[in-house]
């Protein structure tokens, strides 16, 4: 005779996916917890913008060939910088895979990543010489609370994969 004893083994993110079978509104704590952990990152970040418009370029019109406006930066706009949870699966293409990570803290739009990222040409030396090396809001931001939430995540983590495998179990 013999007995099946296999267990599936899920990943982090389809942990996250199973949530709302296991236990529901779980997934919404999780999301919730998440949220919580992250604030101190965006917190500094938001501190870390300029309030002014950083460059004096930047205060016009800038509009791409297809009629997408990039710039003018809107001084006292609140900055897009959020937390989010990412549970897609991996994807590929022409042979490369693309996996996404589960949790991150974004600064998104083009007038940031311009802002934060851009290192080579014009822009990108007007930037580093007034504001820094890339990255120059989000990465300090996290570094100077890394401890806190590598700890924090952890715990979020394993509280998680506790939760599915105890009912994988049942």
């Amino acid at each position: 005779m013999s007995v099946d004893l296999s267990v599936p083994v899920y990943g982090l993110k389809d942990a996250i996916k199973q949530l709302n079978s296991v236990e529901p509104g779980l997934r919404t704590q999780i999301t919730r917890d998440y949220r919580r952990i992250a604030k101190p990152v965006i917190d500094d970040a938001r501190r870390m913008v300029p309030t002014s418009v950083p460059l004096s370029g930047m205060n016009r019109n800038w509009t791409t060939t297809s009629g997408f406006k990039i710039f003018p930066w809107e001084v006292g706009h609140k900055q897009p910088i959020s937390a989010k949870i990412n549970t897609r699966k991996i994807t590929e293409y022409a042979g490369f895979k693309r996996n996404v990570g589960t949790f991150n803290i974004r600064y998104s739009g083009p007038v940031p990543q311009l802002f934060d990222m851009t290192r080579r040409g014009s822009l990108g030396a007007a930037l580093t010489a007034k504001y820094g090396a890339a990255s120059r809001i989000m990465w300090p931001a996290y570094e100077k609370n890394s401890s806190t939430v590598l700890v924090e995540m952890a715990a979020l983590v394993e509280r998680v994969i506790e939760k599915v495998n105890r009912k994988v179990v049942q």
